[in-house]
């Protein structure tokens, strides 16, 4: 599948789109580095009302990102309110504001409920690392998937 090429504030990364069954995926250079990217579809629905869900909305699989962003006419159209305001920083060293609100994500099978970032235009569409550790998964950076992985407990039982 082509796709076309991921967009980067940073002048030094440059992205190559690789064809996948999994969806989008690319390799990320930054000099001699090599970072893996993918792409996969997410779904909010309203916790006071379940019933109210989004269609699947495509997102960058971001470990990097505390929060997963999804657009605000997404968010506002199934009901979801912002509760709070929150303050960003991109890794330009930028800082930005953004409301928060609260939804049910879920994304290949595995669900959770989380805070997530109402996007402006221009902002991207994330999946956040608390929502996947919310998913009880690790990253497959090779194989471009979630991995499911046992909750760890800090104390033992008795």
């Amino acid at each position: 599948m082509a796709s076309a090429p991921f967009e980067v504030s940073a002048p030094v990364l440059r992205t190559t789109p690789i064809p996948s069954a999994l969806g989008r995926r690319f390799l990320l250079t930054a000099g001699d580095i090599l970072m893996s990217m993918f792409k996969g579809k997410v779904v909010a629905r309203n916790p006071k009302h379940e019933e109210l869900a989004t269609p699947a909305v495509e997102a960058l699989v971001d470990t990097g990102s505390e929060l997963s962003w999804l657009p605000r006419e997404v968010l506002k159209s199934i009901g979801i309110t912002p509760r709070r305001k929150r303050v960003f920083a991109l890794a330009n060293q930028r800082r930005i504001e953004r409301e928060v609100g609260y939804a049910i994500l879920s994304a290949e099978g595995y669900e959770t409920t989380d805070d997530v970032v109402f996007a402006e235009p221009g902002d991207m569409t994330i999946l956040g690392v608390r929502t996947i550790e919310g998913f009880g998964v690790m990253v497959d950076n090779i194989g471009h998937r979630f991995v499911s992985t046992p909750t760890i407990v800090a104390v033992g039982a008795p």
